[in-house]
């Protein structure tokens, strides 16, 4: 897979652009300041249909605009994808081949992405959430399904929490009706989490390997799903459905007292091991590493023809631990600008 043609049009500096890629290796070059990273974002936007650098979608658009449009055609094995994001006001509308998608869930997937952005740093050095938004993303590229359950999950969710205030107020008085929303938050949650465990598991074994070579044997990476849900580990999606139920019937009456907003918290950890002792991890280098090994790994779980890798990243480190990537590099960067951008094409 590779994105042959990209069109722009009043998308952030760009009033009408038209590129057309090769399959190679593409450079970008110009001085600072004038949309490299704009265009590589909106690569990142037709893909995901969101912004890695923003949540508010009008940033996007061109000053005095109403609305921002992204063409892209995709070269795939078995012919061409035309895929088109359209976003204003209103929302977003995403097609794929000339055809409306009636949710964004069933539109990404189409463009496979891996970005490489400093904003990275955030998912070692930032809060869980940030780890979870990575979980989720990488993960829906690879599993429509897991988007599909995400979404329902978010949308019983909010429900609970309206009704668990109602309560609260004594504007609802029926707790049989907080018991079917959590079985149903139970349902998708279950799923949730066992997806997540096999995701992180499949993609541990790449980036440990990988990790061990990069420092010739010395360290071991592992990562670590932590879950306010106590034993999940090794049980089936049945079993932690099973869980989460008497888990919330046991929070109920806490919960309406309070007006938990939170569903069940997760965080993600990730260790370094020099023999047998755990290290904090704190090198800039070795943070760098490990968003690069998630990354890259990470398409392996993709069927080749579908990858695509588009990056903005500061290059550090080593030259023998970027070789043991084993990938083709293509920096873009800027004349008189200190900072590089680099795209990885498996």
């Amino acid at each position: 897979m590779y994105l042959e043609k990209l069109e722009l049009k009043h998308f952030r500096n760009y009033e009408d652009v038209n590129v057309a890629f090769s399959p190679q290796v593409n450079v970008l070059i110009g001085k600072n300041a004038q949309g490299k990273t704009n265009l590589l974002e909106s690569i990142y936007v037709l893909a995901m249909a969101r912004s890695h650098r923003t949540s508010n979608d009008r940033e996007m658009v061109t000053f005095k605009k109403d609305a921002a449009l992204i063409r892209g055609e995709v070269h795939q094995r078995l012919g061409n994808t035309k895929l088109e994001l359209l976003i204003s006001r209103k929302g977003k509308k995403a097609k794929v081949n000339h055809l409306e998608k009636a949710r964004l869930s069933q539109y990404i997937g189409q463009l496979n992405v891996i970005l490489f952005a400093p904003e990275d740093l955030a998912l070692v050095k930032g809060a869980p959430s940030v780890r979870r938004r990575f979980i989720d993303m990488e993960f829906g590229q690879i599993d429509a399904l897991y988007l599909h359950t995400l979404t329902e999950y978010r949308a019983v969710l909010r429900q609970r929490n309206k009704y668990l205030k109602e309560l609260k107020t004594k504007k609802a008085t029926d707790k049989v009706y907080l018991e079917i929303l959590s079985e149903q938050l139970s349902e998708s949650g279950s799923q949730i989490i066992f997806k997540r465990l096999e995701f992180l598991q499949e993609l541990e074994k790449y980036a440990d390997k990988l990790h061990n070579q990069i420092t010739q044997g010395k360290e071991h990476l592992q990562f670590q799903y932590e879950s306010t849900l106590k034993e999940y580990q090794g049980k089936s999606v049945l079993e932690l459905k099973q869980s989460l139920i008497e888990q919330y019937k046991t929070m109920m009456d806490k919960e309406i007292f309070q007006v938990l907003i939170r569903h069940h918290s997760s965080r993600l950890l990730v260790a370094f091991h020099t023999g047998e002792i755990p290290v904090r991890l704190h090198v800039i280098g070795k943070i760098q590493d490990l968003l690069q090994q998630c990354h890259v790994r990470l398409a392996g779980r993709v069927p080749t023809d579908s990858r695509l890798h588009r990056s903005r990243f500061p290059e550090h480190g080593p030259r023998d631990r970027r070789a043991a990537f084993g990938v083709q590099q293509l920096r873009v960067t800027a004349f008189e600008c200190i900072q590089h951008h680099t795209i990885f094409i498996a």
